[in-house]
């Protein structure tokens, strides 16, 4: 019940919480419009003719681009959190809700959303996954790998939930279980493979790696997150960290 109140107490917060989140959203939209007073946008007009966006237009764009953005965080929110409400032993939508908290980087609610799917449905890892997800990007990695190794010992060895726990002891420094942990999930799916962080990982396992821990702090790798409704990576989750896989 504590983890359901803690999700819906948002609910009361709303209009701060998502003006908190909107806020990046509308820097990274004043910094493009910002680049068009040096690089002016311009539309064409049959072959020849090139017209030049001027500022009243540019003013416009930006504030339609600012609505826009808050309009689909809000009705996103909104719409999941409804479902939730009706449907609280549903461990996919809580899943899902729990998805969205985090692409608005509400760590607390998020995992207040994956524990309670989690208890919903203790088999599911991919549900398990999610929820040790976030104890990563809290940068609770001792944490995050138990809840890894759960995963694991409900569904066997997923690539990705294998990945992700190299990626946790690459971050506790342990790097020969992260080359352990990496190497199984390759192995399973050779899509995952990150050069950069072979290449990161194999000079600290030869002695090379003086520098590494420099690097760790700004070299940021997502760990891969499942979408039930896809049962596969949720690639905006991992966007709005501003992290890559690849």
């Amino acid at each position: 019940m504590k983890n359901v109140s803690l999700v819906f107490g948002c609910l009361l917060l709303m209009s701060i919480c998502v003006s908190t989140a909107l806020a990046e959203d509308t820097d990274a939209i004043m910094e493009t419009h910002t680049a068009w007073e040096t690089y002016q946008p311009v539309t064409v007009k049959g072959n020849t003719s090139v017209d030049v966006i001027n500022s009243e237009r540019h003013d416009a764009l930006m504030a339609q681009d600012v609505e826009a953005a808050k309009e689909y965080k809000l009705s996103r929110l909104d719409v999941i959190l409804a479902e939730a409400q009706k449907n609280q032993d549903n461990a996919q939508i809580w899943n899902k809700l729990g998805i969205e908290y985090a692409k608005l980087k509400f760590y607390d609610y998020s995992e207040g959303a994956f524990t309670r799917a989690n208890k919903i449905a203790a088999d599911d890892c991919r549900i398990k996954n999610n929820l040790a997800n976030i104890s990563y990007v809290k940068r609770e990695f001792k944490k995050a790998i138990r809840i890894y190794k759960e995963s694991i010992a409900v569904c066997g060895e997923n690539p990705k939930v294998m990945l992700n726990m190299s990626l946790a002891y690459y971050e506790l420094g342990k790097i020969s279980a992260t080359l352990k942990y990496y190497n199984k999930a390759i192995e399973k799916d050779a899509s995952l493979r990150n050069k950069k962080f072979e290449d990161l990982a194999a000079r600290k396992n030869t002695g090379k790696g003086d520098t590494l821990a420099a690097e760790q702090g700004k070299i940021k790798f997502a760990p891969e997150w499942f979408d039930l409704t896809l049962t596969d990576t949720n690639s905006e989750t991992n966007a709005a960290e501003g992290k890559t896989h690849k």
